[in-house]
């Protein structure tokens, strides 16, 4: 399949782009380019949904430093989901409905992060989070398996979606230290 966005596409102008979405059901199965945004350093607001068209690996978005809004969910991307170790200024991670498996990362290297949606994905595992400003966790209609996380060095969770996943015990009490 031809790249829909091929990795050259911001060859010319990227530094210069600070926001770039495209969305709708108009798009033919295709792929993106895994180093489309390699040209994007300045980018800080980053949306890309297809209607499950587009399939392969998330992109890399790793030299995306002021990247805050990362959406690329609806979409049919496959394999782990990356660190996101590059990208300390994210404030929202939307991932889900894709087929992404393995563990959640804990993200913590992202001390802004403040909504992260991973649900209905193919995901197993969950790190241990400590996010001091996360307020939303969703990651319900996965095949997470183990026991019920606390949150505990999460003090502002106030959403969290776990249903339809194997989770099999909880530690009474737990959620209840946060607030």
């Amino acid at each position: 399949l031809d790249p829909t966005l091929p990795n050259s596409l911001f060859k010319n102008f990227g530094t210069k782009l600070k926001d770039f979405r495209i969305t709708g059901g108009y798009f033919r199965k295709s792929t993106i380019g895994d180093q489309v945004f390699n040209f994007t350093p300045n980018i800080e607001f980053l949306r890309i949904r297809s209607n499950r068209r587009i399939t392969g690996n998330l992109p890399n978005i790793g030299g995306c430093s002021r990247l805050y809004y990362l959406d690329l969910h609806n979409n049919n991307f496959t394999g782990n989901a990356y660190s996101l170790s590059s990208n300390e200024a994210l404030q929202t991670v939307y991932l889900h409905n894709n087929r992404l498996s393995g563990t959640i990362p804990a993200y913590d290297n992202l001390p802004n992060l403040r909504r992260l949606r991973v649900n209905s994905n193919n995901f197993t595992g969950l790190g241990k989070f400590t996010l001091p400003r996360i307020y939303e966790f969703r990651a319900h209609i996965n095949a997470i398996a183990g026991t019920i996380p606390t949150f505990v060095d999460c003090p502002q969770m106030q959403y969290i979606t776990l249903y339809s996943n194997r989770l099999s015990s909880y530690t009474p009490g737990a959620i209840a230290q946060n607030s």
